[in-house]
């Protein structure tokens, strides 16, 4: 996938699946596709799941593409009541990711791991529609927001639930985390 500083990621709306769907976008283009693996979506425990709007103990597991549906990444969570993640990339490097919802402190934070080391801090604040992400020496690597769309993109997404991924250095070794850092942040605090 070519790299870009900006990307919009939004859900869509598919009715007569319950499987999980998300587009990127940058420059008024698709450049990705996410898409549920049939494994989760067609689980039957899951789907009850779902019927009971219980989203939060749902398995799932996504794949991430190039929009020629070249594999790059795949996020998993395990059903149940978690919200730890595991992010494997295409060249099998493997991310624990753990999302917190405060409530002590009303800030939202997601922590990646790397070998049980703690590589990215993701801190946002208490309704989950601003995150920003910082390295060990609290270098900004990345600024999530929940937004509008542009004006350029509306005939592109059906609603108002965007997120731009605004990343600061596109040549990054964690890129592609970086996208499935902005999935966490709408099935972890949004769904």
């Amino acid at each position: 996938m070519e790299n870009y500083s900006v990307l919009y990621l939004k859900q869509e709306n598919r009715f007569r699946s319950q499987s999980k769907h998300y587009r990127l976008a940058s420059n008024e283009k698709i450049v990705g596709i996410i898409e549920e693996d049939l494994s989760s979506s067609r689980d039957k425990i899951n789907m009850l799941l779902k019927s009971l709007s219980l989203y939060a103990f749902t398995g799932v597991n996504l794949n991430l593409m190039t929009k020629k549906n070249k594999l790059i990444g795949e996020l998993i969570k395990t059903r149940g009541f978690s919200n730890t993640y595991t992010y494997k990339s295409f060249n099998e490097e493997i991310y624990s990711i753990e999302a917190k919802a405060g409530l002590k402190n009303p800030k939202t934070s997601i922590t990646i791991y790397k070998d049980h080391e703690e590589i990215i801090k993701g801190t946002g604040n208490f309704s989950g529609y601003s995150f920003d992400f910082l390295d060990n020496n609290e270098k900004l690597l990345m600024r999530v927001k929940k937004t509008t769309i542009p004006s350029s993109l509306k005939n592109f997404f059906d609603s108002l639930d965007v997120f731009k991924l605004d990343i600061k250095d596109p040549s990054s070794e964690y890129y592609n985390l970086f996208i499935a850092l902005g999935l966490i942040i709408d099935l972890n605090f949004h769904e």
